[in-house]
């Protein structure tokens, strides 16, 4: 079933891959379905497709349809297998977490650490956020706040300056008993 989808998927991709990706957008966006599984599949499916303005409509849409860590790395996941890591993949990751406010890029990042047998860090070290700027994404500019939180999450350490958030997990994660958790 899933084959005979993805035949049709790409065929609609090779019709009006524009479309289809404005598509997922709305749908995703919308929660229209029960689970953003499928959007996150066909965006890939659009992102490795062979019309360059489909491919790049499809990663300009990554973070409107992966809204999680979860997506995204759902997402990487299928783009590792059907396209491989390139400047434009590379580009698109790193200005999802570029584009991400600190306070809710740090709950992301505890919340979902490990998804799709990957992490943060691995992710991190792969699409390198603050090239989105350099390479000529003047709009997405990494904050500070954002560099050490990015840092931290590949590096660890201390948690001064960090969210509040980052901080209560360490905590929790240094505490001996429930009750010292609590």
């Amino acid at each position: 079933m899933t084959a005979e989808s993805t035949a049709t998927l790409d065929e609609c991709i090779a019709l009006d891959g524009d479309r289809v990706v404005g598509e997922i957008v709305a749908i995703s966006e919308a929660v229209r379905a029960a689970k953003n599984d499928p959007a996150v599949y066909a965006l890939v499916r659009c992102a490795a497709a062979e019309d360059p303005a489909t491919r790049r409509a499809a990663l300009a849409a990554l973070s409107r349809v992966c809204r999680t860590s979860t997506h995204l790395f759902a997402f990487i996941a299928f783009a590792t297998a059907w396209r491989g890591w390139g400047r434009a993949l590379r580009r698109a990751v790193g200005a999802w977490y570029a584009g991400r406010p600190v306070d809710r890029m740090a709950y992301q990042a505890v919340k979902y650490r490990n998804r799709e047998g990957m992490t943060h860090r691995d992710v991190l070290r792969l699409a390198h956020p603050g090239a989105a700027v350099s390479a000529g994404n003047p709009t997405l500019d990494v904050s500070a706040e954002q560099a050490r939180l990015f840092e931290w999450i590949v590096r660890g350490g201390a948690a001064a300056g960090l969210p509040g958030i980052v901080e209560g997990y360490l905590r929790a994660q240094a505490a001996a008993t429930a009750a010292r958790t609590a």
